[in-house]
Formats: structure tokens, C-alpha cells, sequence
């Protein structure tokens, strides 16, 4: 008699780090991100090695495969608020297929967009579903992570990752892995030069420049006219 054994969890811990700075516009839904310069990605990547090491293989490996719990569902974590003191609607797991899962939002007026994506694709090997693979993380949308430029919240990718021994015995990661996502902050507006003589009747025109922030779809106080005098 052969008793099998499986893979256990451990207390390894992986995060990587994405920024709302570098987020583009979507009409409607966010105004672009206000990079603060350097590398500010908003896509990153784990190795299933990474992943992998967050378990105890066992005796039934050299190489656990990494995959998707197909049974995740339920709150992310991650909220993303209308305005400032506004509702607030929050982000929950979608299972798409074997190779990627999202993170939704569930009401208001972006109701069902994709605020990021976790996808699964073929490592240095080139064939996808092997000990190889590679899951990328990408920041679609803003969510709520307090304020400053610096400021981070973190998305626990607990449940989502399942690690397979070579016998078939399945574990599914409920710790370790995370996702750290820095906050966007608005910067100051830049107004157009204007010269003008100083004579009855003559009229200067120009716009200020507002740099909102990811998390506004438009600014919420927009400035509409100015008005200088002598």
C-alpha cells in the first residue's frame, strides 16, 4: 500500500506593485493619470514560479502547475467611488476562462467595466498550461486608495491561484499573493501666457489647464471664465 501525499500551504508571501498614474482616459468613465515621471506600469507580472513557492510541492513534484480557481466569486476588496463622499460600488471577482479572471465593477455608471484583468499566458517555453506559465495583472480602471500621491491599497489574491502536483491533487492558494495599486493624485493647472496693451477695449483669451486625476471622469469644479482688470 502506497499512501499519496499533496501539497499544503505555507507562509511565503509575493506582491507587485501597478500605479493609477500611467491609467489612460476612458470617456465617460476616468480622466487620464498624472504621471509623476520614471517607471509607474500599470501592468505587472507573477511567475508561476513566484506563485509556486507559496506552497509545500510534496513528494509529487519537481514542478506544481499553476492555474485559476474556477469557483472564485464575491467582493474583491477593491471599491470604486462615483466622486469624493459619493456612492461607493464595489469590485467583485469574474471567472472568465482557465486563462483569466477580472475584477468587475458592480454599479453605477461604470457598471461591468473590467477595472483590471489577471491573465494567464505561455512563459519562456512558449506553450501555454506548463509549470512555466506567466500572470499578468493589469490596472484598467481607478479604485479607491485613499489620498496622496503616494498613498497604496492592496488586493489579497487570496482563492485565486490553485497549485496541481503531478498526480492531480489540487490546492487552492488562499494567502500570500497580493497586488499593491498607488494612488493618483490631481496636480495644479498650467494657464496659457497672454500679453495685452494696456488700451480701452482690448481682450485677452486663453483656458486653463486642469489635471484632474484618474479617479474623476471631469474635474469637479471646472473653471469656465476669469477676469482680469487694471
Amino acid at each position: 500500500t502506497i499512501q499519496n501525499d499533496a501539497p499544503t500551504q505555507n507562509a511565503g508571501t509575493v506582491s507587485i506593485s501597478v500605479f493609477e498614474d500611467t491609467l489612460t482616459a476612458v470617456a465617460g468613465h476616468q480622466s487620464a493619470g498624472n504621471p509623476d515621471g520614471g517607471a509607474q506600469p500599470t501592468f505587472a507580472s507573477f511567475s508561476s514560479g513566484q506563485i509556486a513557492a507559496l506552497v509545500n510541492a510534496g513528494a509529487d513534484a519537481p514542478n506544481l502547475l499553476i492555474g485559476f480557481n474556477s469557483l472564485i466569486a464575491g467582493n474583491t476588496g477593491l471599491t470604486q467611488s462615483e466622486y469624493s463622499g459619493g456612492p461607493v460600488h464595489n469590485i467583485v471577482w469574474s471567472y472568465v476562462n482557465a486563462n483569466e479572471i477580472d475584477g468587475i465593477v458592480s454599479g453605477g455608471p461604470n457598471d461591468g467595466d473590467k477595472a483590471f484583468t489577471l491573465v494567464r499566458s505561455a512563459g519562456a517555453d512558449n506553450v501555454l498550461g506548463t509549470p512555466d506559465d506567466v500572470f499578468t495583472f493589469t490596472l484598467l480602471e481607478h479604485v479607491d486608495n485613499g489620498t496622496g500621491e503616494a498613498n497604496t491599497t492592496t488586493l489579497n489574491l487570496n482563492n485565486v491561484f490553485t497549485a496541481t502536483d503531478t498526480d492531480g491533487d489540487v490546492i487552492i492558494i488562499d494567502n500570500g499573493a497580493t497586488v499593491t495599486i498607488q494612488n493618483d493624485a490631481p496636480l495644479n493647472y498650467t494657464p496659457d501666457s497672454q500679453l495685452t496693451v494696456d488700451i480701452a477695449g482690448n481682450v485677452i483669451t486663453g483656458s486653463l489647464h486642469t489635471h484632474p486625476v484618474a479617479e474623476a471622469p471631469i474635474p469637479l469644479d471646472p473653471i469656465t471664465s476669469f477676469d482680469c482688470s487694471t
